[in-house]
């Protein structure tokens, strides 16, 4: 956003007589463009940015001629600058729980999964490949809309379906929750009934281990003896 030609650009409106409005502006939009990329992970490209912004700011500085007024200015962009990024932050953490919640309805998932992989779409071919009613597919894409999962645009009578950037983040992390979950269950899948039915047994983790340890070490002993009388027959 910052580049050379609008470098030069203030450079030469500081000698005509630059004006506030003009300083607002740039400042709104560097900082907005600035906490946006943050918040999206994008650190090397708001270095960047913080960089070209010091050089800016070294040539805005002629144009202060208070030295208080400049120490408040700092003050104010600071409290202006946290307060853009708890509102952002507040928006994100708003759309993630009310994605949650929405990813409960049914083909809600199915619907934003198929977007992931095919971005883009046209509304009949998502209502074909989905198998979902055409009405109710409007209404769920709409809800999906309005919770930022979905961005929509239209190109003459056809619209098309893409996930926002949010929406991308958030079907990643549900995939991801989703694989640490299953692969936790194939961990720890009961070996035997004792297991399977712990919750019912009231005993303390150490003694539980004890007993379990027991279990075993019977149930081992009774199959050891059993092929030791077969042995012994078959060889009388």
């Amino acid at each position: 956003m910052m580049d050379k030609k609008m470098y030069e650009y203030f450079q030469r409106r500081l000698g005509e007589g630059l004006q506030v409005k003009e300083v607002q502006r740039l400042s709104d939009e560097w900082l907005n463009s600035s906490v946006q990329g943050y918040l999206q992970g994008h650190y090397k490209q708001v270095q960047e940015e913080v960089e070209k912004g010091k050089r800016f700011q070294r040539l805005l500085k002629k144009a202060v001629m208070d030295p208080v007024s400049y120490v408040v200015g700092i003050f104010s962009g600071i409290l202006y600058a946290m307060e853009l990024l708890t509102s952002f932050t507040k928006q994100r953490t708003d759309f993630f729980k009310e994605a949650e919640a929405l990813f409960e309805k049914a083909n809600v998932e199915r619907i934003a999964n198929y977007l992931s992989k095919h971005p883009d779409s046209q509304h009949k071919v998502i209502c074909t490949e989905l198998g979902i009613n055409k009405g109710y597919l409007s209404q769920l894409l709409r809800e999906m809309e309005r919770t930022g999962l979905v961005e929509r645009y239209a190109a003459g009578k056809r619209s098309f379906y893409s996930l926002t950037l949010y929406g991308q983040k958030f079907v990643k992390k549900e995939r991801s929750r989703k694989n640490v979950t299953n692969s936790f269950g194939m961990i720890c899948l009961p070996n035997s009934l004792e297991e399977k039915y712990a919750p019912l047994y009231t005993i303390a983790p150490l003694e539980k281990r004890q007993e379990r340890q027991k279990y075993t070490w019977e149930i081992r002993n009774i199959h050891s003896e059993r092929s030791f009388r077969i042995l012994n027959k078959e060889g009388g």
